[in-house]
């Protein structure tokens, strides 16, 4: 998609033309959260009692908000409640079999929330998309002037930014819906593991998760048969998590024996003045200190004006998108979710640039260049 749009404006002289027609498009599926958390975050700025709960710290917020009696803290949890009901099934691993999902681990949109009530209005996801839809209008209709005397490569770009704007939504929509079905699943064998976790068979609700779903009916008759087999297979996967999984297009996957440990130093950090290279997914400059996130969980960490540095990114990541002055990610193409994302939001993002959470010193000064695809480490 994004090679027929630089194909399409490749005669007039700008590389980075590509990456800004397709800012702004809205209706983006992964980005509508956004706009919710905000609301939030700013019923919390604007009222003192709900400040103060959480300036104690994420830990024991949500009980502390149902338990009180404040009308704010009320306010907060019944709309706090509507948003886990609409967006409750996002998450950060969607691919797994049990993610923590929003409305399953309410901690992590807590400290989402937390992240986005410090940040100035000129944040506002809306604020932000008003001003990328205007640009990008604007500078469709300045391309189309250009292109105005070429009937062929007006048509050409007419039916590419169509065919961006519908794959775009499009992909953010389907993955959307799917996630949300997918959860009404998961849900049920999520309750079935926190009764079990009561009852003390389980320690921890996430055990239901290394049983197979045909094993299910099973456990519920013998559960206690199930202890051991629950034990080894989070052996293997404690032990499997620790490696780093290649990535490949074609061909047979490297035997796991030769897969190197996430926590390996296997690549030396960046020293000053180095430029790492990678795909630029929305044009824009920043700089800032590197945060190193590797685990949503670890949001509250993102302090305003610090750059995010993620291996990958799924839609549970994107409300850290605006508490982000820029995004750095290992992985990613540019109609990646990340991607698409940091176009709506209008954040400076670049992608694929190999082990980046590894190369970049957490708390070292960037400038990261969304249309050039670089990092400068300062």
């Amino acid at each position: 998609m994004t090679g027929a749009l630089d194909q399409a404006v490749a005669g007039l002289g700008d590389p980075s033309l590509a990456i800004k027609l397709m800012g702004g498009l809205g209706d983006i599926a992964s980005a509508a959260p956004n706009e919710a958390m905000w609301k939030l975050g700013r019923l919390v700025r604007e009222d003192d009692e709900l400040t103060a709960e959480f300036d104690k710290g994420i830990d024991g917020l949500e009980d502390r908000l149902r338990t009180g009696s404040s009308k704010s803290a009320a306010e907060f949890i019944t709309r706090f409640d509507e948003f886990l009901y609409e967006f409750g099934s996002r998450s950060t691993e969607e691919w797994s079999a049990a993610p923590k999902t929003w409305e399953t681990h309410r901690r992590i949109p807590l400290g989402m929330i937390d992240r986005m009530r410090l940040q100035d209005e000129s944040k506002a996801p809306s604020v932000q998309a008003d001003r990328l839809r205007r640009e990008r209008e604007e500078l469709t209709k300045q391309i189309r002037s250009r292109l105005a005397g070429n009937a062929e490569a007006l048509a050409q770009l007419e039916a590419v930014l169509r065919s961006a704007e519908l794959y775009s939504r499009s992909r953010e929509q389907g993955k959307t819906n799917t996630i949300r079905v997918l959860h009404e699943a998961r849900l049920p064998i999520w309750e079935l593991g926190l009764r079990y976790t009561k009852k003390g068979v389980l320690g921890r609700p996430e055990d239901i998760s290394m049983l197979l779903e045909s094993e299910l009916d099973s456990f519920i008759e013998n559960p206690q048969s199930f202890v051991p087999v629950i034990a080894e297979r989070w052996e293997w996967y404690d032990a499997l998590d620790e490696l780093e999984p290649p990535f490949f297009i074609d061909g047979e996957i490297p035997p796991v024996t030769t897969w190197q440990k996430k926590k390996d130093p296997d690549l030396e950090p960046a020293g000053a003045g180095t430029v790492l290279h990678g795909l630029g997914a929305c044009a824009g400059t920043a700089t800032g200190i590197a945060r190193i996130i590797t685990d949503p969980e670890d949001a509250p960490d993102l302090e305003p004006g610090e750059i995010l540095v993620a291996p990958l990114t799924d839609p549970g990541w994107t409300p850290i998108f605006t508490s982000a002055e820029a995004v750095v990610v290992n992985v990613g193409s540019p109609m990646s979710h990340a991607a698409i994302v940091s176009r709506e939001l209008g954040i400076p993002c670049v992608l694929g640039v190999r082990g980046a959470t590894k190369k970049i010193k957490d708390g070292a000064k960037l400038t990261v260049d969304g249309a050039a695809g670089t990092v400068t480490v300062h």
